[in-house]
């Protein structure tokens, strides 16, 4: 699983899958209200793609002090 979030308070984690899942559904809600819903979906999806990388995912286990359980792919 690569990690998007940490709630700080409950140490939860929230995929990156889940979190552009959830932010897509937003965008596609504000962008229907001017007929772009589409765009506004796919805006969402794409947003946080670097989330998705190695990288970044090494970040939230070693170099994020709320998270070193992270690591999973």
């Amino acid at each position: 699983m690569f990690c998007a979030h940490i709630n700080p308070i409950t140490l939860k984690e929230q995929s990156v899958k889940e979190h552009l899942y959830n932010v897509s559904t937003i965008a596609m809600e504000y962008g229907s209200k001017i007929n772009i819903n589409g765009a506004g979906e796919l805006t969402g999806i794409l947003h946080d793609m670097g989330k998705g990388t190695n990288v970044f995912n090494s970040y939230m286990a070693y170099g994020n002090d709320s998270c070193k359980k992270c690591n999973r792919e």
